[in-house]
């Protein structure tokens, strides 16, 4: 068995008895966005976080929301 369908196979076991089919799927999509994240990360395919923010900045100026103080300040 590959290592993917077990690791699907454990994610769905520890899933509570009424999940349906949506939670199922859910789960699995949230996992594979996460594996995707963290080979993107592994060969640097990142936006640097001050890249972020500044983009950030700009869309919400553009819509006339300046960027949350909470957020700001962490940068």
């Amino acid at each position: 068995m590959s290592a993917v369908k077990a690791e699907a196979i454990r994610l769905i076991e520890r899933l509570p008895e009424e999940s349906g089919w949506l939670d199922v799927a859910y789960r699995l999509y949230v996992r594979a966005k996460i594996e995707q994240g963290l080979a993107d990360a592994r060969v640097g395919n990142v936006i640097p976080h001050d890249q972020v923010m500044q983009e950030m900045g700009e869309w919400l100026a553009s819509l006339g929301r300046p960027l949350p103080a909470s957020i700001s300040d962490e940068s």
